[in-house]
């Protein structure tokens, strides 16, 4: 490592291998008895066939599925076996529980405490072990609790607590549990809802979740007795995340149609994976942006019952990816790998085509509009990669005095065309268009929208554009035949030849 990335990554610390951080351990909850009914509707109503009824997999799990279910025999497996696991993984830790309050999180939850607290006892050689959990009443599924539509309030703080520890814990430990975010007043976790979460109100909520967990971890970290700065002799702290990124499949649902060859049917709708939510988010850090509001992002994260994802916090929002989606503690019977393949729906995680390829929108940024930096990054190489001569690049060439407008194709956040306008001198250049997208008519849209900014005649302010533009109408040139004849189709005529031998274009 060179002393400008040591610098950079590390802040200024004199051994950055030593920096203090605390590991998270995001996990899925186990298998729930919801699953079990999904898996039923797909094998009795012919999901994956020709002959698949839709309605009837939706009524037949409308009819059976309950608001917020516990774990099946298969997801108590699976939950033991991650206990068993991570209670050897951890033994050396100082480890804290956030849950969300769900039954199956907190069926899972309880597990994992039971192993812990049984295996550091033993390690210890005697009692007096406590562990922390925190039950947080923001940390659900997408769509909440309800039943037919309808929204159940779900467990208080009180009732979570009382829930998660409704077994015996072993002997000589315990937990101490507390609860956030909870309504006012005793409401449950889902008080106050008038039906299902829509994606919207979920990506609001995930804001509220990852502030209040990074809050939650600095405070471990830089505050707590021990934290940074305090030496290196205590424990390793680990927090374990439990959490919701079941494919519910509730109200308005449809699954997908999978033969052989797989045929993925889009769907208006789609699954909920709340900590992939988070998970975004710390990848993104605090430039996360929501591209298009209702809709799922253009990436996302993919658990197994129980599928482990671990990262490094290093304070402040920071977080390094360890690795995703392991279940070590699974291998022993593969029977218990559940729930992470596309044929259990995760398509449904991803846009609709309709929100990502159909849908393109010009936008004009003038000469002293702001660009986002995102945009401008995506402008640039898009140029660099595709556009055959660099002096037909306003910022290359060189030879625009005056203000140059940008043209920018967009499909969301991504730019899939752009194009410049000078005013001063009436050139059109730089028009570049992603191969894909060539067949969408986003090459002709950009040109014609600088044809009607250019005829319109006026600023933004109002004012008469006296530019050359203005007097003598567009001039592009053209590097090629099948370019000059694009443009042709477009309006422009022939005026004069370029140094490539081929005629500039010109529309008045």
């Amino acid at each position: 490592m060179t002393k400008s990335q040591s610098d950079s990554s590390g802040g200024g610390d004199a051994n950055p291998s030593c920096r203090p951080s605390i590991r998270l351990i995001a996990v899925r909850h186990a298998e729930s008895m919801n699953n079990l009914i999904y898996e039923e509707a797909h094998r009795l109503h012919g999901n994956g066939t020709a002959s698949f009824d839709a309605r009837a997999w939706q009524e037949y799990v409308e009819g059976r599925r309950v608001p917020d279910p516990g774990l099946s025999t298969k997801g108590h497996s699976q939950a033991d076996a991650l206990g068993r696991h991570l209670a050897v993984e951890l033994a050396g830790d100082e480890v804290r529980v956030v849950t969300s309050p769900m039954a199956r999180t907190l069926d899972t939850t309880r597990s994992v405490l039971g192993c812990v607290l049984e295996k550091k006892i033993a390690v210890g050689g005697g009692g007096g072990i406590r562990l922390e959990a925190v039950v947080n009443a923001k940390y659900y599924e997408v769509e909440g609790c309800h039943e037919g539509g309808e929204p159940r309030s779900g467990k208080n703080g009180p009732g979570a607590q009382e829930y998660l520890l409704s077994e015996p814990l072993p002997e000589g430990g315990g937990v101490d549990v507390t609860y956030a975010c909870f309504p006012p007043g005793g409401g449950g976790w889902y008080t106050g809802a008038t039906g299902p979460e829509d994606r919207v109100h979920a990506e609001s909520r995930s804001a509220l979740f990852y502030t209040w967990l990074v809050d939650y971890l600095d405070e471990l970290l830089y505050c707590s007795p021990g934290g940074a700065g305090k030496g290196t002799s205590r424990p390793k702290r680990t927090v374990v995340l439990v959490g919701e990124l079941v494919l519910s499949g509730g109200a308005l649902r449809q699954p997908f149609l999978f033969e052989k060859p797989i045929l993925r049917v889009p769907a208006e709708y789609g699954h909920g994976d709340f900590m992939g939510y988070f998970l975004r988010r710390a990848v993104a850090g605090f430039g996360h942006t929501v591209e298009l509001e209702g809709v799922t992002h253009r990436s996302g994260f993919v658990h197994y019952n129980t599928g482990m994802t671990e990262l490094e916090y290093f304070g402040s929002g920071r977080f390094l990816v360890m690795y995703a989606n392991r279940t070590p503690h699974l291998d022993h019977d593969p029977s218990l790998r559940t729930g992470g393949t596309l044929e259990c729906g995760w398509s449904y995680v991803m846009p609709p085509d309709k929100f990502v390829i159909c849908d393109v929108t010009i936008r004009r940024y003038g000469p002293n509009d702001s660009m986002g930096s995102h945009l401008m990054e995506q402008v640039d190489v898009l140029r660099t990669l595709y556009l055959i001569d660099r002096t037909m690049d306003p910022d290359e060439g060189g030879n625009d005095d005056g203000g140059v407008e940008t043209f920018l194709a967009l499909r969301g956040a991504q730019v899939v065309g752009c194009a410049s306008f000078c005013v001063a001198t009436g050139r059109a250049c730089g028009v570049v268009v992603r191969p894909a997208a060539k067949r969408g008519g986003v090459g002709r849209r950009l040109v014609e929208s600088i044809v009607y900014h250019v005829r319109s005649g006026t600023e933004d302010g109002g004012e008469e554009k006296r530019t050359a533009a203005g007097e003598l109408g567009i001039i592009v040139r053209p590097l090629c035949e099948n370019s000059l004849a694009f443009f042709q189709r477009l309006g422009f005529r022939k005026v004069e030849e370029n140094v490539a031998g081929l005629p500039t274009a010109s529309i008045v």
